[in-house]
């Protein structure tokens, strides 16, 4: 499972239910210090949350506590690491035009985050209902369409919806996969081109 070191990983902190993209690394004094992909985001000291590191091996979960607001976050363990059984993909904060093909309707978004195994969607035109499964098209910054099989599995804020993907060939998950990993590479390049 992933494992934290001196240098970067993948890494999601998720707090409030909400989850953050970026990548995390231990200082010199053993420190979790964790840097979002994106500006938009709003902790406080004390907040408690989990922190999930990837590799290909899988997803481990810490619980972390926020000890120090700045880039990079400083974050202190709250409890043994563990491997998530139930999320195996790295996500990335992206939108990307989505569209479901449900019964004699067309249905279309924005996805608010995706990994191999799903997304979050905030539908733009029409609506799917929680346990609707539809084909799915995900359409990449470079115009490669994905097509797979989703589920609408909850509602998680106003108007976002969490999907999985229930039938999706192995070279288009790859696909996406490929471009979770191009867009953390991009927004970490960002991240380190502001701090300077």
């Amino acid at each position: 499972m992933g494992e934290i070191s001196q240098f970067d990983s993948v890494a999601t902190l998720t707090v409030l239910g909400t989850d953050h993209s970026g990548y995390v690394a231990r200082d010199d004094e053993g420190r979790l210090l964790f840097t979002p992909a994106t500006e938009d985001y709003l902790f406080a000291a004390g907040q408690s949350g989990e922190l999930g590191i990837g590799d290909e091996r899988g997803i481990t979960l810490v619980p972390v506590r926020v000890v120090e607001i700045g880039t990079p976050l400083v974050l202190e363990t709250a409890g043994d690491a563990r491997a998530d059984q139930r999320r195996q993909w790295v996500r990335v904060r992206q939108e990307l035009p989505v569209r479901f093909e449900h019964e004699d309707d067309t249905v279309t978004g924005r996805t608010r985050d995706y990994s191999g195994g799903g997304f979050q969607v905030i539908f733009v035109n029409g609506a799917l209902a929680v346990g609707d499964v539809a084909k799915t098209v995900i359409t990449l910054p470079d115009g490669h369409e994905v097509t797979a099989k989703a589920e609408v599995i909850r509602e998680t804020h106003v108007g976002s919806f969490s999907c999985r993907f229930t039938e999706i060939p192995e070279s288009q998950r790859d696909r996406l996969i490929r471009e979770v990993f191009a867009v953390m590479r991009a927004q970490r390049a960002a991240a380190s081109a502001n701090r300077e």
